[in-house]
């Protein structure tokens, strides 16, 4: 690829956000050129895992449910058009709590505003939504039958790869190191290993390394280190099993979630708690610590005693946090020709098709596509 190619719109960062950007861009006839330090989808940044619960009767806040509905028409389209491998795993969800924990609260708030379908069952009984689990008699149980679980590396590969049957093109393994904008309103330039670049429009959706992307203009933005983990699952947790479902529990050691067993990776469960501040996501921590296992290892013993509290695997990923832990999508103060999605803050991959199509209109004119202020950067997340 030659030195001072010009592309309409260069995305920088190719994980769920970026390929989605890329795929919704390229879709609309745009010449894009998505640019990754990695080759994506890999597992150095926040968009692996194997596995991200998606649900609609969202508790953090009612305004992020229209956008989950145009994400699950937008997931239904990508598995439907790559037609490569299951993406959306409709087995729903089952959230464990007392009935009056705000997580249920939130629950019910925007399943009742937005006519979400979900079952409640009250405390005593609740363990009849999730019989494969130790369930407290002071907890409820409210199911999403909606809800499921994506497939992470088969998302993100599938739509990078329909960017590419759009005409988009992928540099991976290639570092930006620069970017600029000319004074005379001429095109972006960006400057990686492995050359300069120049666009109209240039994306940022890089992740733990918007930070120095986003340079003097950053939001207070926090990379946190985030461990995941694996375990052999029992035959009656596998995906399919009766009564399985993804599942939840708000305990008084913080909220645990996890999927049904798959076949070759077990059951995962893991503590959703932004952990230790990354200071170089280059060199996150990776190896596993007394300290990560032991939340998950006293859930399994109080809440899932029939799983092995012995782990088969394990990762670490990486959360970028706003404060208010909303999401941040919106034009560069310097230009509004720069448009940037993140910080995601531990919840935005479910959203990924739906962030992708915000950025393109945004990135193209088209308006802002977004139904909550809490959307936009402001003096909330600075």
């Amino acid at each position: 690829m030659a030195s001072q190619t010009k592309y309409d719109v260069i995305v920088v960062g190719a994980g769920a956000m970026g390929s989605a950007a890329a795929w919704r861009l390229a879709k609309r006839g745009t010449r894009v050129l998505a640019i990754d330090r990695f080759s994506p989808p890999h597992a150095h940044g926040s968009s692996h895992g194997s596995t991200r619960l998606i649900r609609q009767a969202y508790f953090e806040h009612p305004d992020y449910v229209p956008l989950l509905r145009r994400a699950y028409d937008l997931w239904a389209e990508l598995e439907h058009e790559s037609n490569d491998h299951p993406i959306f795993e409709r087995c729903g969800l089952v959230l464990c709590s007392a009935v009056d924990d705000p997580v249920a609260i939130g629950t019910r708030r925007s399943a009742a505003m937005h006519g979400i379908s979900i079952h409640e069952t009250s405390p005593g009984p609740a363990s009849r939504a999730l019989p494969q689990f130790s369930v407290p008699q002071m907890f409820g149980a409210i199911e999403e039958p909606g809800a499921g679980f994506l497939h992470v590396a088969p998302a993100v590969d599938a739509q990078l790869k329909l960017a590419h049957r759009f005409g988009a093109e992928l540099l991976p393994d290639t570092v930006v190191t620069n970017w600029s904008l000319p004074k005379s309103g001429g095109p972006i330039s960006v400057v990686t290993n492995r050359g300069e670049f120049l666009c109209d429009r240039l994306v940022l959706t890089a992740g733990a390394w918007m930070g120095p992307l986003l340079g003097t203009q950053s939001p207070a933005l926090k990379v946190r280190r985030v461990p995941l983990f694996w375990f052999k699952s029992p035959p009656n947790m596998m995906l399919g099993s009766p009564n399985m479902r993804c599942f939840a529990f708000v305990t008084e050691r913080g909220f645990f979630y996890g999927f049904p067993g798959l076949p070759d990776e077990g059951l995962k469960i893991a503590l959703h708690l932004p952990g230790d501040e990354v200071s170089d996501p280059l060199h996150v921590d990776r190896s596993v610590h007394a300290a990560d296992i032991e939340p998950v290892q006293w859930f399994i013993k109080k809440f899932a005693p029939d799983v092995d509290p012995n782990p088969i695997r394990s990762s670490i990923c990486m959360y970028t946090m706003t404060k208010d832990e909303h999401f941040v999508v919106d034009h560069h103060p310097a230009s509004g020709r720069v448009v940037f999605a993140s910080a995601c803050s531990g919840h935005g991959f479910k959203f990924a098709p739906v962030i992708g199509e915000m950025v393109a209109a945004m990135t193209l004119g088209e308006g802002t596509y977004r139904p909550g202020e809490f959307l936009r950067l402001g003096s909330r997340n600075l």
